[in-house]
């Protein structure tokens, strides 16, 4: 008979998330994760069968609550055209917890990873286009050049050169034809 998990998989992969976030790839091990929520690796090994799809499990788990992330921010800002920088501040809020860039970085080894980011990616990118007054065509490219420099802002903050305003930007490619 099986035994009644006392820590679920989401919760043990939410941990492998932290550790990864802390320490990177090579520091999510069974050992590790084990420590961390009070498991035998043995009892993980059971439950994941290697490291590699106990990780890929984690990665995904985190582009998941990426999504859920981007959909509740999504569903509380109206797209009236207006609120693309009130709109990505929730959201880099909302993602607080996701390590975005080392999930990106962790995806690119596996096509289904791959996706899920592209997934990410796109839905943002979408529900960015409703968010600045553009005509169809217009709003989907300014709104893939809006979410590249918030991400790449994301990725530089506490840096130098923290300079760069993205509402700015955004009011130019609103001008821009």
């Amino acid at each position: 008979m099986a035994r009644i998990k006392i820590i679920s998989d989401l919760d043990v992969l939410d941990a492998a998330l932290a550790i990864f976030a802390r320490d990177g790839d090579k520091g999510v091990s069974f050992g590790a994760l084990g420590k961390a929520v009070g498991l035998a690796p043995a009892t993980l090994v059971q439950r994941f069968v290697t490291r590699d799809a106990m990780f890929a499990a984690a990665v995904g788990q985190g582009w998941a609550r990426a999504m859920a992330a981007l959909e509740k921010c999504d569903a509380e800002a109206p797209a009236n055209g207006h609120n693309a920088v009130a709109f990505l501040k929730a959201l880099g809020e909302a993602l607080d917890m996701v390590p975005l860039s080392a999930l990106l970085t962790a995806s690119q080894a596996d096509q289904i990873l791959r996706a899920k980011a592209s997934d990410w990616r796109r839905a943002v990118e979408s529900s960015l286009a409703g968010r600045i007054e553009k005509g169809p065509g217009q709003a989907s490219e300014a709104a893939a050049a809006v979410f590249a420099a918030w991400q790449g802002r994301m990725m530089w903050q506490g840096t130098e050169g923290g300079d760069f305003r993205l509402r700015a930007f955004v009011k130019k490619k609103k001008a821009d034809d």
